[in-house]
């Protein structure tokens, strides 16, 4: 991100290596912030992903159309597009939190500097699903995608989640604190 923005250029849009995208992802994008660049005042980032489009491609959420985004305080990162500027008064993304936990510090950053992360739901083409390795399971009757971690990954996200929440603790962002306890409670 700082690379990009010593570059000049006002946004960056990330994708993790196991996300796939096409060349209607980008473009989509693209026309989406040119449309909306003024979120850079109050976003440091929107996060583009398809949870309102069903598996042919239809929308599952009318109130996806659009230019629409919904304000969410945990959001992961690949297929979030960055406003640089904002980024760079954060002091970027936190090289403590590499790889567990990066995208949820980066939320905490977010909201420690009064800036908004967006969710749009409706971008065509964006799968992070396939690639993931979930095996679906039934519980409870509601049916969840689970991936097996090594004993060390759990720990170290464990470890990650914790020091987020003290972290959270000790800016005073009690919201955050509450939200990370659930997620970890949730993972475990």
């Amino acid at each position: 991100c700082a690379q990009a923005y010593y570059d000049a250029f006002p946004a960056l849009l990330f994708f993790d290596q196991d996300t796939v995208y096409s060349t209607e992802t980008l473009d989509y994008i693209s026309a989406f912030y040119g449309r909306n660049e003024s979120l850079a005042v109050s976003y440091s980032s929107v996060v583009f992903n398809s949870k309102s489009v069903d598996d042919s491609g239809n929308l599952t959420d009318p109130q996806a159309v659009g230019d629409t985004i919904k304000d969410v305080r945990l959001a992961i990162n690949s297929g979030s597009l960055y406003f640089l500027n904002n980024l760079k008064k954060m002091n970027w993304h936190s090289t403590k939190y590499f790889v567990d936990c990066v995208d949820y510090e980066f939320n905490l950053s977010s909201s420690n500097h009064h800036f908004k992360i967006g969710e749009h739901s409706a971008t065509p083409g964006f799968d992070h699903c396939s690639e993931q390795g979930d095996t679906r399971y039934k519980v409870f009757g509601v049916v969840l995608p689970m991936r097996a971690y090594r004993f060390s990954r759990i720990k170290d996200t464990y470890c990650a989640s914790t020091k987020l929440f003290w972290k959270a603790l000790v800016t005073g962002n009690l919201t955050y604190a509450v939200e990370f306890s659930k997620s970890i409670h949730k993972y475990l």
